[in-house]
């Protein structure tokens, strides 16, 4: 099982600590305070560092400098992200600062699970609705073993099924499916599942940031938001499959991917439980190819072997 991620805060302003902890926590991570020299928590501090992954370093006041020498002593190798300027006093300007850190936490956290940039993997964004996992279940399956392939899956669901689709798809074909969380980073062999109920947002070097920020409009998650955020990705490394579904969410930012030179298929209608969402996209003129799931994995297959 996984260690959960832990972040050190390091700072001498209360405030700052408060601030930078529910930023923290409100990206799903563990955190870990700092002491200050005085403090006799230094050796228990040591120790725990070594379930630590980043450090927050706060350098934007005079500091202690025997506090700030402790602090970079014990903190080594741990990548760090140093934070030079004060924390605001306006409301949305703090919110504009804390955001800047989560996008930094998010891009570091991503190159120590996975170093060296941008992997260049063949990425599908996969959307669906009514009908659609049991269609993508169909899907996965279809696909040949060790198909050299990643998955981002937007699927309209109450908040909370997203465990259900992980338990459904993890292990199918070899795929390991899993939420998506922040720093992690979309690449081969994974099936990640965006939140109904928050925010996701790709990275230049794909790495993921999830906010607790609904999505907006009437659909959870947001399909078109989703694939806004995938028209970040180079078009040659992946593209968008519609599923089976009820409405349009979805259609317009296909469509904008498709003018972009990107791929995009859909599921054959008839094969649908519901065929409004892949009509949808077939109807705008954008999909180069429409069949069942089972076809589509075919399709996928003989695509990315000539990669």
């Amino acid at each position: 099982m996984a260690m959960p991620t832990v972040i050190v805060i390091a700072s001498e302003q209360g405030e700052v600590r408060r601030a930078l902890t529910a930023c923290v926590t409100g990206l799903g991570f563990g955190v870990l305070v700092a002491p200050n020299v005085t403090s006799s928590g230094w050796p228990g501090f040591t120790a725990e560092l070594a379930n630590c992954q980043l450090a927050l370093v706060d350098l934007s006041l005079e500091a202690d400098s025997d506090t700030t020498d402790h602090w970079l002593h014990s903190l080594g190798d741990m990548p760090t992200l140093y934070l030079d300027s004060p924390l605001p006093k306006a409301e949305d300007q703090r919110a504009h600062w804390l955001r800047r850190i989560a996008l930094k936490v998010a891009s570091m956290l991503a190159e120590v699970t996975i170093p060296g940039g941008v992997s260049n993997d063949q990425v599908w964004l996969l959307m669906g609705s009514a009908g659609g996992p049991e269609a993508v279940a169909e899907f996965i399956s279809a696909l040949p073993g060790q198909c050299p392939v990643g998955f981002l899956y937007g699927q309209h669901i109450n908040p909370g099924f997203e465990s259900h689709l992980v338990k459904t798809l993890n292990g199918r074909n070899g795929f390991n499916a899993r939420a998506a969380k922040t720093g992690a980073r979309l690449q081969r062999g994974d099936i990640v599942i965006a939140p109904s109920d928050q925010r996701l947002t790709i990275l230049a070097n794909d790495a993921l940031l999830i906010e607790a920020h609904p999505w907006p409009g009437r659909y959870h998650p947001s399909l078109d938001g989703i694939a806004v955020e995938f028209n970040r990705r180079p078009r040659h490394l992946g593209g968008v499959i519609v599923f089976s579904g009820m409405g349009n969410d979805g259609a317009a930012a296909a469509r904008l991917y498709a003018s972009k030179g990107g791929t995009v298929w859909t599921q054959a209608p008839d094969s649908c439980v519901v065929n409004a969402m892949p009509e949808a996209v077939r109807a705008s003129g954008c999909a180069s190819y429409s069949a069942t799931p089972s076809e589509l994995a075919a399709k996928l297959a003989e695509t990315v072997g000539r990669a």
